[in-house]
């Protein structure tokens, strides 16, 4: 047996049964017994690109899979058989190392699998019926957010962008994203600001991503970051 130091109960995990832990959850494991055990890293960065493509909207944050997998029928089996064919493939030898595509693929399998067939927080979100496409103005307007997203670009700028007045603009995203056009562009800078804190590794200032992207009031961001990623900007960059 596995067991996993998370918050106040221990989770635990054994045969025909996995554990599915988000990034930071965990604060230490113990093995118990002669065990073998296959583990799965999944960036979250990865999740929410998926999430993203699937609502048509900006997802950042973790999505909080329920922690208890039953590996012995059902996805769960599904899933152990996709990642055991991945180890498998990835190994010494394996034929999979030749093959980027089908690994990406698979990849993507695995993480439409673990977001449509295990419980998260968006699985209800999920089970509902796809809404209607994005009008083109509105993926215009999306198109030039992102193509101009360090930039410091007007309301205006962008139904100019959209071909579109900014009342269609606004009532385009309020119908079709559930946002305001200024705050989707909020939330994609929040976005990168985010992954670039990541990925900094404590070489750059706080302030100078935040600057980059479009942050000017700082303690405002660090209050805003912390509300959408559950902690500060200083602490991302000590991960």
């Amino acid at each position: 047996m596995r067991s996993f130091d998370a918050g106040q109960e221990p989770i635990h995990s054994g045969p025909g049964r996995g554990t599915i832990l988000g990034a930071g959850r965990a604060t230490g494991a113990r093995l118990l017994g002669p065990r073998r055990h296959l583990g799965l890293f999944v960036d979250q960065e990865r999740i929410n690109r998926h999430l993203t493509h699937m609502f048509e909207r900006m997802i950042t944050g973790d999505a909080d899979f329920h922690p208890h997998i039953d590996l012995t029928a059902g996805p769960g089996l599904l899933l152990q058989q996709l990642v055991t064919n991945l180890h498998r493939g990835l190994g010494g030898g394996g034929l999979l190392q030749e093959s980027p595509l089908a690994v990406s693929a698979l990849c993507d399998a695995t993480v439409y699998l673990l977001l449509e067939a295990f419980p998260n927080r968006y699985s209800g979100e999920l089970t509902l019926p796809a809404p209607a496409p994005a009008p083109r103005h509105v993926k215009w307007a999306i198109d030039f957010m992102h193509a101009h997203i360090a930039e410091p670009i007007s309301l205006s700028e962008i139904a100019t962008a959209a071909k579109v007045s900014i009342r269609t603009l606004q009532q385009g995203f309020r119908q079709f994203r559930s946002t305001t056009p200024i705050a989707y562009l909020h939330e994609i800078r929040m976005a990168a600001a985010h992954r670039d804190l990541l990925e900094s590794g404590a070489k750059q200032a706080v302030a100078d991503i935040a600057l980059r992207w479009g942050f000017t009031h700082l303690g405002r961001f660090a209050a805003e970051y912390r509300k959408r990623f559950g902690h500060l900007p200083s602490q991302t960059l000590k991960r």
